[in-house]
């Protein structure tokens, strides 16, 4: 019993932590949100896109290839749907090898049928505290970590 016991403590997720920081739980909210939308777009066979306002803290969801008057549904929410932070968590910059760094107005990110194909690091803070976003091309992967992490080159 003991042993089951050490086994349930090591595979629990540590959820008090993520309700204590809202700055941490956006940035994991975003990052599911980048990360499904690649999903999306691989199993569909479909382009979609997020376009982020970096001004008012949001994003906004779309279906590149739909046909004229369909009404394709992302999970509980429609086609042109826009979501926000919560918390007072706001958009720091977008950094990507090909624009550079964006800190303000919008930026989008293409999800083609072969998924993501650029690297990008979205910076969001709540206060004086920074969380980054890291998005690998091609790998699924998005990532997120406490502090500015800086592109490389």
């Amino acid at each position: 019993m003991a042993l089951v016991s050490a086994i349930f403590m090591l595979a629990m997720p540590d959820f008090m932590a993520l309700a204590d920081d809202p700055l941490k739980r956006e940035a994991m909210r975003l990052a599911s949100v980048i990360r499904h939308e690649n999903d999306e777009a691989i199993t569909r066979k479909e382009t979609r896109s997020v376009t982020f306002n970096l001004g008012d803290g949001s994003w906004t969801l779309r279906i590149a290839n739909l046909p004229e008057g369909a009404t394709e549904r992302f999970g509980n929410n429609r086609d042109g749907s826009t979501e926000r932070f919560g918390n007072n968590v706001r958009f720091v910059d977008i950094v990507t090898h090909r624009r550079g760094r964006v800190d303000e107005g919008e930026d989008r990110f293409i999800f083609g049928v072969e998924g993501i194909t650029e690297s990008a690091i979205i910076h969001v803070s709540k206060d004086e505290s920074v969380y980054s976003i890291i998005v690998h091309p091609y790998a699924a992967l998005v990532e997120t970590r406490e502090g500015y992490v800086e592109q490389t080159k």
